[in-house]
């Protein structure tokens, strides 16, 4: 629950304490009034009757003379008091009644407000669940598409390469490298997949596209010692295989290469066979280009030379 809903229902309980009092008030100062409007009315006339019986006989009744309408206040005028205190006390009640029934309106009002903003947090609150799970749905659908989609492009490179594929595919890593601003809680942001442009190279380096890794793997021709001992020349290219598998294997194709895993000729082979594999997933899955695809090619063939070229790789297959 959140911290709003909570202070609005904290309010709510406030609110509806304060109503209950305010209406009980409300009906005492009603009586109150009720009572005192009564008594302005039956009081004074029973004065005034009373005034009458007792002084009837001494009574003069004249219409017709003034001076007996103008007496008329001096000879009832207890009753005529009497009225005029009463009508005033009845008069501060009633004042004090409606003031309360507004401060009661204005309760009520505010308890409206509030549950309208109790109403509209629930209705966000189920609108955000439908959309959340929504995004879920969504997410694991897009997901399940991909992985069967890399499951067709694996039969169609295998039967392009003519051999099983040693590759080994972490699918939910991949997808996770591949559309990175998708998750279960964001539901489908990216809907093609896109090389990772937080992926960091052997030089620790973001280079944000493709173009950057390929760049690595030329400066690492160009910076190619000259080396006269063919085991330390094997060293180095063997080193530098294993800096470019690994940036891929960070992706979800295959496990990192420990730094001895290339310990011969039949190993790098094997690795160079795995790097091309990877990069026709990537053309087929439109990550990269064709074009891009035989820049890379070409940048490890002028690194490793045709020495350790894999002869039957040519530079121009695609799928």
């Amino acid at each position: 629950m959140t911290d709003i809903r909570l202070k609005l229902e904290a309010e709510l309980e406030s609110v509806t304490t304060l109503i209950t009092s305010k209406s009980k008030e409300v009906i005492s100062a009603k009586k109150k009034y009720d009572f005192s409007f009564t008594l302005t009315i039956l009081a004074p006339t029973a004065f005034f009757l009373l005034q009458i019986c007792f002084t009837w006989d001494s009574l003069v009744w004249n219409p017709a003379d003034q001076s007996l309408w103008a007496g008329i206040k001096d000879t009832f005028s207890f009753s005529i008091g009497t009225f005029g205190v009463l009508a005033a006390i009845t008069g501060m009640l009633g004042f004090n009644h409606r003031a309360k029934q507004l401060d009661l309106q204005q309760l009520r009002a505010s308890k409206q407000v509030i549950m309208a903003e109790l109403q509209f947090d629930l209705a966000n609150k189920q609108f955000t669940t439908s959309q959340a799970r929504e995004n879920l749905k969504l997410f694991y659908e897009h997901e399940s598409i991909f992985e069967k989609q890399l499951e067709h492009v694996s039969s169609k490179l295998e039967k392009l390469h003519g051999e099983p594929m040693n590759i080994i595919l972490d699918s939910k890593h991949i997808y996770n490298s591949l559309f990175p601003d998708n998750s279960p809680d964001s539901g489908v942001i990216d809907h093609d997949p896109k090389w990772p442009e937080s992926l960091g190279g052997w030089t620790k380096k973001k280079y944000g596209s493709f173009r950057g890794y390929v760049q690595q793997i030329k400066d690492y021709a160009k910076e190619y010692p000259l080396i006269s001992n063919n085991t330390d020349d094997f060293e180095y290219e063997a080193n530098a295989l294993i800096d470019i598998y690994n940036t891929i294997a960070a992706i979800g194709f295959n496990k990192y290469l420990e730094d001895d895993a290339v310990k011969s000729l039949a190993t790098q082979f094997k690795y160079i066979q795995d790097i091309v594999f990877t990069l026709d997933y990537f053309v087929a899955l439109k990550v990269i280009t064709i074009e891009e695809k035989t820049q890379a090619l070409d940048a490890m063939y002028n690194l490793f030379g045709g020495l350790f070229w894999p002869e039957q790789l040519n530079i121009g297959d695609t799928i």
